[in-house]
């Protein structure tokens, strides 16, 4: 009987933590978000200053006068735009105009992401538009290390004389 009990109980206790994570195991099923409409212009701005935004209570994810591994630095969260390689040497000089927006009934779940919560979109719109492969990889790359001598270090102070 005491067999029954726990088997019983630790059935309960199985269920009650299914009814719990149920919400977060849909969540995780559900399709992303895609965007609806699609805007991507070549730039005519000339140098100047590139702009990725998402605003948090917009529809939309704008990209203006960025360079085509800016854009790829955005959609994969890479910040040292050097560590992406392989690409073409137009995806430096040339610069887009990206808008792009959600669909109405998508709006709600596209407010609750945070802006690098839609890097996904971004990359899906690159696969889709651009037919975009890449890959990651790591590399052993050659680093150098500054150390002292075994005098010490010989540096000097220069004082700089006010104008």
């Amino acid at each position: 009987m005491r067999k029954i009990t726990y088997a019983l109980a630790l059935l309960l206790i199985l269920a009650g933590v299914l009814l719990i994570l149920a919400p977060s195991i849909r969540a995780q099923t559900a399709p992303p978000l895609s965007f609806d409409v699609v805007s991507i212009k070549r730039s005519t701005s000339g140098p100047g200053p590139t702009m990725i935004l998402s605003p948090l209570d917009s529809d939309r994810v704008i990209v203006a006068n960025a360079s085509a591994r800016a854009i790829l630095g955005e959609a994969y969260g890479i910040r040292l735009h050097d560590l992406i390689l392989g690409v073409p040497g137009w995806a430096d000089s040339d610069a887009y105009d990206i808008e792009a927006k959600v669909a109405p009934s998508d709006l709600a779940a596209f407010h609750k992401l945070l802006p690098m919560q839609r890097n996904p979109m971004l990359r899906s719109l690159l696969a889709d538009r651009f037919h975009l492969a890449c890959h990651f990889e790591t590399r052993t790359l050659p680093t150098y290390a500054l150390v002292v001598a075994k005098g010490g270090p010989s540096l000097t102070v220069v004082k700089l004389q006010r104008q």
